[in-house]
Order: C-alpha cells, then structure tokens, then sequence
C-alpha cells in the first residue's frame, strides 16, 4: 500500500536539492572546486556515499543549477502526488528507479563524487572501470530476465555485517557459503532479512537437499555446516570435508541444474581468503560437472592473486577482467542504488475476505511464501495495467485487469457454474467442479471470471504449480486459519496434472479444509454432450448463438473500422468460426482474410531455422498446451546456453503475430487454432493439408531430440513437458490404472496413422531421455498390448532398474503379465493350467511391490484380483463351467490361495477407501468373484472336505474361505449369524493366528468375529493377541489396534489405559503420517461392554455423502463430553467424562467459538489413525 509522505519529508528533499544548486552556483563552473565543496558539505551532513551506475548525474546537476523548484514540482512534490509516484528513468539502461527517495539519495545523501566527477570533467570512456564491466558480466542482475544468479562466497570479514546488506537485493537462486559462523557477524545474518523480504530462503547443510523453485527460493547451502549444528561439520580439514561433505555438494547442484535448466546461469565467486583455495577449487569443479556449459563465472576479489589460477580456467576473458578487483562491502552499497529500484512483485495491498465480512490483511513475509504456489485473487486485483483489450482478444492469456474492465464476454455456462461453486463454498465442504473445454475454448477465461466475481465473498486462489501436496495443502490451511472461510481454489491442467489434482483432493479432505477445487481440464476427444454430474460442466468448443452475438456486439464498439467485417462474419459464419479467437482475428488481425491465409501469408519467407521454430513452438501449444523456453532454441539459433536468447530478434514481426510472449523467457502460438494451422502449413504440402499426420512421426522424433538437447541434466521443466506431450492423455497419466490395459495413448501418438510409426516415437523418445524410466515404461506398454513382449519385458526391466521405488512401473510389469495370461486363457485350443498359472504368479508379484510402495492405489488391488478372476474362471471352464471354480480351487494349492487371495484384497480395498463409494472396478470385480462361488452348501462341503487331510500347508487359506462361506450365507452379517457359526468362525481363525501371529489377514478377520462370540472375551486377551501382531510386524493397524482396545479400557475409567492409549495413538500417528484417509473413522463405539462396544464401519453400510453418515446407527452409542475448545469452523476439541480428547468440525454443529465453551454435548465417537473423532454434535439441549 502506498505511503504518503510527510510535509517534512518533501521540505528535507528540497533543501538538500537547494544545498546542492547553493553549492554549484557558489563555484561558477570551477569543477574541481565543485567536487571539493560537495565533499565538505557531504561532510558536514554525514552523508554516505554510494554509486548509481548509468544515471545521467550531469544533466541532473545542470537542471538541479538551473531551476530546483521546477524539477521538484516535475518530481511529484505538489500537493496532488505522493512521494511514491515518482520516477527517475536511468538514460542509459531504461530501467525504472523508484520514486523520489532514490532521487533523495542520488541528489544527497547517496551521491557518488567519482562518476560525478567524471561526467563533470566530460570522462566518457570508463570502460576501464570494473564496476561498469561487472555489470556487463552479469547482465546487470535483473530479476526479470531469465538469467539464474549463484553465489559462492567465503567467510565475511568482521565489522562488515551493515556495509553487506545490500548483498540480499540480488535475486540469488543459491548461495553457498563457507562460512562456519554464519548467525554471529556472518553474511547470513547480515542479508537474510534484505533477501527475505523478496524471496523464501531454504537453508540447507548437512546432507540435505531440499526441493527448489528458483523464481521464489534462494537455496542457502553451509558448504561446511555451521555451528550450533555439528551433525553438519567435519573435523575442519579439507581431506575430512572433501570425504564428507563433496557428495552432498554435488547432488545439491544436481538438484538446483534440475531445476533452473535451460535457464543461464552466473556464478558470482566472491573470494578472499586463500587459505580455503582447495575447497573453492572443488566446489567449482562440482559446479562444472554439474551445471556444465549453462554456466558463466564471474570473480572477485580484493586479493587478485587468490582466484587468479581459478579465473584463468573458468572465467571469460571478455570481460576485460581475469578478478574483479572489488571488495564485497562495495558491491553491496552498488547494488543499493542498482537493485534497490526493483520493487518486489508483493507490492501492492493484499486483502482477502473473511467469514464474517471483515477484510483480513496478508503481510509481506506470509503473502511471499503463499505466491510460491498460489497466486492470490485479492481485493485490489485487476486496479493496475494496461486498458486495451486487443492483446487478450488476439490471444494472450487473460489478466485480472481484462476482467475488470470486461474484456471478456459472458459465457452462458456461467450462471449455473456460480450457483454451484456458491453453494459448494456455503456449504463448508472439500468438494470438486470439473470444467471440461477442447484446447483454446475458454475454459480458463470461465474461470478465472467465476473466481473474479467471488473473490470479495471468499478467498479465492490459483494454483499456479505445486511444490508438493503437503507444501499446497499447508497453505491452504494458513489461509483458512487466517479467514475462518470456505475458499475456491482454481487448478489449471495446463499447469497441474489430474494426478496432483486427486492427491490434493484427498489431502484437503483428510485435513477437512472446507476447499471448492474448481479443476479446469481439456479434452480433444470432446462432445457437446450434457454435464455428466450435478459438479461437473462442459463448454463447448463453439459459442452457441447469443454468445457469438455478444461477442460480436462487444468487439465492434472496439474497432468501429471492422463493424462491417463483424456483421458479414453474424450473418455468414461457418460452425467452426463461431469462436472468440476467429472473433478477435476479425477484429484486430492485419490483414485478416480467414485463418488459413493468415497463417500462410506470415510464415511466407521463414528461412529453415525460422521455419523449425514455429514448427516446434505450435507442437508443444497444440499437443501439450504447453509454451516453450527461449532457451530451448539456443542451439539451434547457434547461442551458446549461457546467454540469454529473445526470439523476437531471430523472428520477422510478421512471424511474431501468430506468437505469444507469456513472460520474460516462454513462447507459444497465439491459439490452438493457430498452432493446427502452423502444424499443417509446415508439414504437408498445400494441395495435400490433409497427409499432414504422416510426417507427425519424423516430426515428434526430432522435437524429442530437440527437447533433450544437449543438456547435462535434463531440467523438471523439460521433463514435464515431454510428459505432458508424449505420455498424457487429457492431462492424465495412464500407467499405475486400468486405462494402461487400453490401447489409449496420448493424442500425439494416436494421431500418428501407423503402428510402426508410434513404435519408433517411443523407442526414439527413451533413445532422447534415457533416464526418464516412465517413457521405457510406456514403450513396455505399447510393446505389450501389440504382443511384442519380449520388448516389453526389457523395456520395463530398464525403467525399474532406473527407479525401483516407483510404484506405476511395478503395475505396469503386472498389467504385462495379466495382459499375457488373458490371451493365453482366450487361446484355442487351451493353453496348459501351469502356463497360465506362471503369469498369475508374475503379475502377481509385481502387483504386490507396487501395493507395498503405494498401499493406497486402488488399481494395485483390482488388477490383481482381476488375474485371479481370470485365472479361476479359466480353470473352471476347463473342470466344464464356471460352476466348477470352488472345485477346481478346492483341488489345487495355487488356486486357493489365488481365491483367498482375491477375497482378502477386495477387503483391503474396501476398508481403506473408508467413505468413498467403490468404483466400478471395484463393483465389478465383487460381482464376477460372488458368482463363482454358486450354492454356498456345497461351496461349504468342499472345504470341510479338506480340513482333514493331513497336509497342514493349504489349511490357512481353506479356514479363511469356510469364515467367508459361513459370513455370506448370513448375508454378510455377523450380527446376524448363528451362535454357534460364530463360535466356529473364531476358532478357525484362531488356529490359523496360532500357526502364524502376525498373519493379519486372519487377524483383522478374528477382530471382527471375536466381538461376537458368546461368552464376550476380555479387552485385555484381545490385546495379548494385538501385542502379539505388534511384536511381528511393523504393522499401522497393530498400532491403531491397540490405541482402540486400550481407548476402550480408558473410557471404563482406566488411567494406565489412557497412558497407552496416548502412546499408541502417537505410533499409529507416525506410521500413517502420509496415509491421505488416516482421519477416517474405521472402528466405532458402539452399545455394550468390552470388545462388544466396537462396531466395525462395515457394520454400518456405505456412507451417504448427502447425510454426511452412515445410514445405519442403531448400534452406535452416544457418549458425553463437554467442549474444550474451538478454533474456528473446522476445527474444535471435546472432552470426554474420561479426559480422552475427541476432534469434530464445528461447522458441522450450532457450536460456536466463544459462546458455547464448556458447552455440555453428546455425539458419535469414531476411531481414526490419528485419533478419536467426534460425530453428530449436539447439545444435551437439542
């Protein structure tokens, strides 16, 4: 916000301007006499003295002689203009100096007497001097440009901490500083403040290596660790660091290259202290490895000997310096001057709305750490910028000031969007909208207009990239911490994948934010067809007719001179030009006579290179929806990769009509319609526009060696977007679900006519990135599903060996063998049960690990069963029907346990999507594995038959599947089976627990038939048997288990049983810590005493979303407390009659903060993984 300043101020401003003209006219031009005097006067008033590089100080002084009132009034300092309106353009570099204060100190307190001197004296050539060389060197350190700084600094000489500060104004990416006292006098302690102000600093020592967003962070790596930390320090030798420490040093650099290629790098290697020369040599030779030939060097140092050697072999003899003969303290007082004039992109007030109405202030530090993700839709949005709609009518991205100025036009879709979000908002609840549109439809325009009209009714924010869900989701929480509000977040699938997205989803919902994500997804496949549910909404492609016509109406009173072109196009339009971008062509395109011949008439003359970069530019836009970096064309341009590259000075204006600048450094075409005209023109012939898909193959082949480069490391940046254009589908992975057993690709690779063609993409693509496992893994898929498995085995192989911690390419191994054993159970005549069984057994096992690493993957569950569906229906068909399975898995080990293991994989997956209604994977594979099973009477013989035998090794599997037969003849009920099946039950799966304690699928079932045995067994035998599990297995639900029976003890009024309770909810808290449903209730308090109180959530039925419950509660019991405390509408503490304490949301209730502390309430109680949970809140009252 800005400030105005005081009358006293402005007066200081004059006088000091008036000392100065006093002084200049006093000398009557003797210069030397001049500079004499301005040095005594600077003197007398304890002015310091600093430079400003480039600014036309002579003119200056000559106005400031001739006429000091006039310049004041010019400078703002009437009675109308703030301070703060005011700037000084510097002559020579064009860059904006802010307001008058700078000219304060440029006038006065700030004046540097040797460049004043030399412009006096009429020294033009200062080419000799090493500051203005230095700023060559490193490009002037503008923050906008797409230059990455790195600095590399020794020990900070003492006494220096407040001549240093002006250090932190440079936009440091990383620092590495060796420095071992970095909070006493060091250069930390000194900048921190200055650099924290514009971006978040990580500190980093040690062998940490944290994730980097370098537009927002400055990685701050103690080289040598620091004190007060020693797991960071060595024994202060070099040999000891070099053996310790240098590995941690590389894969730091190899994280900060992945994240800032293909930006250029400078390394600014400011360096004193020669005693500390080897470490300086290694640390540049990690650089080196690492950062290769993205990298310059720059050097300085006030002793030139120390870096001389180093300077010879890294630095650019261009700059007319081997060191830079400078002293860290004078650098900084530089950049003061320099630096201090780019005001951070935070500048203007940041207010978000409240619950109650009251506007809530985001401060400096916060909103900077909240921007690093989301960008804030604020109260004062949209007040500054440019008023022209002609920019974002011809196809640049939409600002918040188009918005409020409505240079967009309604779509007819947005009423009933608002009214959805709305209510969604009112309603406090973590929901999705999806909004589908083809590419270049306006789907991100509806958006954003939506968020624009709520934004002073609830905080509403876009997610501009995710650092990581629990980074987005902490946020999400300050910002309702800090509103007490529903807020609608906007996430673009230009920008977030539909994998980030449902992560989200399920984190928000775990921590029960009350979020509206409104997800804005394309779809080239698309059809007009009506919303598919109640939060879902399409837009069409075209603008039906009144849109067309609004449209139409609103551009015409832009451009009067095109009415009659605009007419003609409302009374002669074809479908497919009825859009916003073919109205804004009309309107505001040179020479616009229909899109081809637009496109045609601007690529007219491209030379090759010029040709390739549209080519490549219009690829990425139309099948990534994905712009390009400058820097990817270096090579191609011929620049070397650590220069800065600007197209617009390799491209004809002409050319650059079709093109976009998004920001300082990414380009792509103006629209999707575009990019597909550009794409046609450049790879067919035009008599044969039609034949253009069959060069798309060569095409992508080289755009992925182009993307790959000649890279060291290949950057987060350019392995997203080969992703996004090679692998996704609709902005959605496909390895990892069911759509892998399709033959859907993405569009690109659909697109290309031939099978040979997209084989020899992907084998092309792995050959481009070979370290990219996921793109083995989807030439192993496409290898696969064309029946070339030996491939597809290698392939897979190769993309494990590269990451054998991700779970996707262990399903797709898995989804290899299942695909194998269908054709081999579709064969004819048969194949043999054993070959069959081989790749059950394969797919199996790779199933297993990806469930092992991501144990809340649906799809690992159901492709498995799904083999084991397949597998025992071959075998029964083989017996003479599917009537036979129980027999054909009653006579063979491997096909029991493939039964059993099916039942128990379908219960896992039931249980741990807690609320969540079953897909219809899930659906599907439950009904085909019921109808196997026919008459369960006979179903129940045939596993009694095998009971007596006397082989033991079988038995487990036949116990559980006799318990399933005798559950299902109940209907599913234990509540409802027979005394003496329960007792049977019990006993049966207590024999298998006996052979192995830790089997816990035989234990989970126990636990639910125990609470019904008749007599009720005691809490505490129940615990031998949990303790018994703990003691076998690092198991989450053993601890979960033990923290339910002793919270059941601790209710009866057990005080040790509160203590362990307490210390198994904190195992149960760890162990599930990155488990997204570990707030979910899963067990119960239910009516009755002991073991009998707990009522499994199955018992309950399936949960109904609209009640927000379960619709069966006849069992559950409701227990007393009083309310603790109340945080705010999500978050509020009961106290139970025991102590225990329960959480429960109050926006769920007529609870509020404040007036119903101590409140006496009665409710449900739920046990999660992270706690006791409280349902259906009332008061004893209500």
């Amino acid at each position: 916000m800005k400030r105005n300043h005081s009358a006293k101020e402005a007066d200081a401003v004059r006088e000091n301007l008036k000392e100065i003209r006093r002084v200049l006219h006093s000398v009557d031009g003797d210069n030397a006499a001049a500079l004499e005097c301005l040095r005594e006067l600077a003197e007398r008033r304890n002015w310091t003295w600093a430079r400003l590089s480039g600014a036309d100080i002579g003119d200056l002084v000559t106005r400031v002689n001739n006429d000091t009132e006039t310049l004041l009034l010019e400078f703002g300092l009437d009675r109308n203009v703030t301070l703060d309106d005011i700037w000084l353009v510097s002559s020579d570099s064009n860059r904006r100096i802010r307001n008058v204060e700078t000219v304060q100190r440029t006038l006065s307190t700030k004046l540097d007497l040797q460049t004043l001197a030399d412009q006096i004296q009429g020294k033009d050539d200062i080419g000799d001097r090493p500051w203005r060389r230095f700023l060559d060197a490193t490009d002037c350190f503008q923050e906008s440009a797409s230059t990455r700084y790195v600095l590399l600094t020794d020990s900070l000489p003492p006494g220096l901490e407040d001549r240093v500060r002006g250090m932190g104004l440079v936009p440091w990416t990383a620092i590495i500083d060796f420095d071992t006292s970095p909070d006493s006098g060091g250069l930390f302690s000194a900048i921190k403040p200055t650099l924290s102000d514009r971006r978040t600093v990580l500190r980093v020592a040690g062998n940490q290596v944290p994730s980097l967003h370098p537009r927002d962070h400055t990685l701050w790596i103690h080289a040598r660790g620091y004190e007060g930390a020693s797991s960071t320090r060595d024994d202060g030798t070099y040999r000891s660091w070099n053996r310790l420490r240098s590995s941690s040093l590389t894969r730091s650099f190899e994280s900060i290259t992945q994240a800032i290629s293909p930006n250029p790098i400078i390394c600014v290697v400011i360096w004193n202290d020669d005693s500390l020369h080897q470490y300086v040599e290694t640390t540049l030779s990690i650089i080196d490895r690492t950062m290769g030939d993205l990298t310059r060097y720059v050097f300085v140092s006030e002793t030139k000997d120390c870096l001389a050697s180093l300077a010879k072999t890294y630095g650019e003899q261009s700059t007319g310096f081997d060191v830079f003969p400078m002293s860290m303290a004078s650098l900084s007082s530089a950049f003061q001057v320099l630096l201090d004039t780019n005001a951070p992109s935070v500048g203007e007030r940041c207010v978000l709305p409240t619950s109650d109405g009251t506007p809530a202030s985001v401060d400096r530090q916060d909103r900077i750490w909240l921007e690093q993700e989301l960008e804030l839709v604020h109260y004062d949005v949209g007040l500054d910028g440019p008023d022209d709609p002609e920019p974002y009518r011809k196809g640049a991205d939409i600002t918040w000031r188009d918005i409020n100025l409505n240079h967009d036009c309604a779509r007819d879709l947005h009423t009933d969007l608002h009214a959805r979000v709305a209510q969604d908002l009112r309603d406090r609840r973590a929901v999705r909208v999806n909004l589908v549109h083809s590419p270049g439809a306006g789907g991100t325009t509806v958006a954003r207009r939506l968020l624009w009209t709520l934004r002073e009714q609830y905080p509403c924010t876009v997610l501009r990239h995710s650092v990581g869900t629990t980074q987005t989701v902490e946020r999400l929480r300050w910002i309702h911490k800090h509103t007490n509000s529903s807020q609608l977040l906007l996430i673009d699938g230009s920008s977030i994948t539909d994998g980030q997205a449902d992560d989200l989803y399920e984190a928000v919902g775990a921590e029960q934010l009350p979020v509206a994500m409104l997800i804005v997804s394309r779809q080239f496949a698309f059809s007009g067809s009506p919303p598919i549910a109640r939060r879902s909404f399409r837009l069409r492609p075209t603008l039906s007719d009144s849109e067309f016509d609004r449209f139409i109406s609103a551009y015409g009173l832009s451009r009067m001179d095109r009415r009659g072109a605009l007419a003609a196009l409302r009374t002669g339009s074809r479908p497919e030009q009825q859009t916003a971008f073919y109205v804004g062509l009309v309107t505001y395109g040179r020479e616009f006579n229909g899109l081809s011949d637009y496109v045609i008439s601007r690529l007219h003359g491209a030379t090759a290179i010029q040709r390739k970069v549209l080519l490549f530019l219009a690829f990425a836009h139309h099948f990534g929806q994905q712009t390009l970096h400058s820097q990817l064309f270096a090579g191609l341009l011929g620049v070397p990769r650590n220069r800065p590259l600007d197209l617009e000075h390799y491209l004809t204006p002409s050319m650059l009509e079709l093109l976009y600048k998004e920001n300082s450094e990414s380009w792509r075409t103006i629209h999707d319609l575009i990019a597909e005209e550009v794409l046609q023109n450049l790879l067919a012939p035009q008599s044969k526009r039609a034949l253009w898909t069959h060069r798309l193959s060569e095409c992508s082949r080289e755009f992925a060696h182009f993307l790959r480069g000649e890279w060291q490391f290949v950057g987060k940046e350019i392995s997203e977007l080969a992703q996004r254009i090679f692998v996704y589908r609709d902005n959605s992975g496909i390895l990892g679900t069911e759509m892998s057993s399709t033959k859907k690709f993405s569009q690109l690779v659909e697109l290309i006519p031939t099978e040979e063609g997209r084989l020899e993409l992907l084998r092309e693509l792995t050959l481009a990135f070979p370290e990219e496992a996921h793109f083995h893994a989807h030439l192993g898929r496409f290898c696969g599903l064309s029946g070339r498995f030996d491939e597809a085995q290698s392939a897979l192989e190769t993309a494990i060996a590269l990451n054998d911690r991700d779970s996707v390419l262990h399903h797709m191994m898995g989804m290899i063998g299942r695909h194998r054993l269908y054709l081999l159970t579709e064969k004819q005549p048969p194949a043999e049960l054993d070959d069959v069984i081989a790749f059950a057994i394969q797919a199996s096992e790779a199933f297993e690990k990806a469930r092992e690493l991501n144990p809340e993957s649906e799809h690992a569950y159901v492709s498995e069963v799904q083999v084991y569906i397949r597998l025992l229906d071959f075998a029964g068909r083989r017996r003479g029907g599917r009537s036979e399975v129980v027999a054909a898995a009653v006579s063979h080990g491997v096909l029991r346990d493939a039964l059993d293991k099916a039942e128990s994989l379908l219960e896992q997956l039931r249980l741990q999507r807690g609320g969540s209604q079953p897909s219809n994977y899930e659906l599907d594979c439950r009904a085909k594995l019921d109808a196997m099973y026919g008459n369960d009477e006979k179903a129940l013989q045939a596993w009694d038959s095998i009971l007596g035998r006397p082989d033991q090794s079988y038995k487990p599997s036949v116990r559980r599947q006799v318990v399933r037969t005798l559950l299902r003849r109940s209907g599913g009920e234990w509540v409802t089976m027979k005394e003496q099946s329960v007792s049977r039950c019990v006993r049966l799966l207590q024999e298998n627990l006996d052979d192995a304690p830790a089997d816990a699928t035989s234990l989970r079932m126990w636990l639910r038939a125990v609470r019904h045995l008749k007599p009720v067994p005691s809490v505490e035998s129940v615990l031998e048997k949990i303790a018994l599990w703990r003691a076998h297995s690092d198991s989450l639900d053993a601890a979960y288990y033990q923290f339910v029976l002793y919270s059941l003890l601790a209710l009866d009024g057990s005080v040790l049983s509160t203590r362990e309770a307490e210390r198994a909810l904190s195992q149960s808290q760890e162990l599930s810590k990155y488990r997204k449903r570990r707030t979910w209730s899963y067990e119960w308090l239910g009516r009755g005493r002991g073991i009998q109180q707990l009522v499994h959530q199955f018992e309950l039925g399936e949960w109904d979303a609209t009640e927000e419950f379960y619709p069966n509660r006849s069992r559950l019991h409701r227990i007393v407390g009083h309310v603790d405390s109340i945080d705010g509408p999500q978050r509020g503490i009961i106290e139970l009659e025991s102590g225990q304490k329960a959480f429960f949301v109050p926006a769920r209730t007529t609870l509020v903060q404040d007036r119903d502390m101590n409140t006496k309430i009665d409710c449900y109680l739920g046990f999660s993984y992270d706690g006791l949970r409280a349902w259906d809140v009332r008061t004893t009252e209500q």
